[in-house]
């Protein structure tokens, strides 16, 4: 890519369909804005906030190096959502979903606007974040809470299990 490139920590996830066949689709996708520097093995937890038998998510977590500025990487991510065919709908209720994809962090930047809000405001609750974050950015600090996302699993009180699952 050309221009300055930032780096930006994703979080893939989704429980509809073939979700491995999707990432790898999503990740085609966004190499036509980015570079996909690391990806992390992926990741199955049971759905979080959500009622009994909805099925699992499957979960991986990507650094990007892309020149796009944090709202335009929204957008184009956001637009990839919509083409794997994720409607939002208004509301704070978890669903199902084919596609999400989050950013984590831009950076060390600290943002909080009506559309984005980074580093992800709940990702240190999340062993479903940590896990796969963990396995490519370790050391990758939380601008805002000063600590490394190994620091931040180590002190997750999250007790929903997150399995490796097994990609052959």
């Amino acid at each position: 890519m050309k221009g300055k490139d930032y780096k930006a920590c994703l979080l893939l996830g989704g429980n509809m369909n073939d979700v491995q066949s999707t990432f790898v689709q999503v990740l085609a996708q966004m190499e036509e804005f980015s570079d996909v520097l690391k990806a992390s093995g992926l990741y199955k937890t049971k759905a979080w906030g959500m009622e009994e038998g909805t099925p699992d998510f499957i979960n991986q977590a990507v650094i990007v190096g892309t020149p796009l500025k944090p709202e335009a990487l929204l957008s184009k991510l956001q637009q990839i959502e919509l083409d794997f065919g994720r409607v939002r709908k208004n509301g704070d209720d978890y669903e199902s979903r084919t596609i999400d994809i989050d950013i984590i962090f831009f950076e060390d930047y600290i943002i909080r606007s009506e559309i984005l809000t980074i580093p992800h405001p709940r990702m240190q609750e999340r062993n479903f974040v940590l896990v796969p974050l963990v396995e490519i950015a370790e050391n990758w600090k939380h601008p805002v809470l000063g600590k490394s996302v190994k620091q931040i699993l180590e002190e997750s009180i999250d007790s929903l299990e997150v399995i490796a699952v097994d990609e052959s």
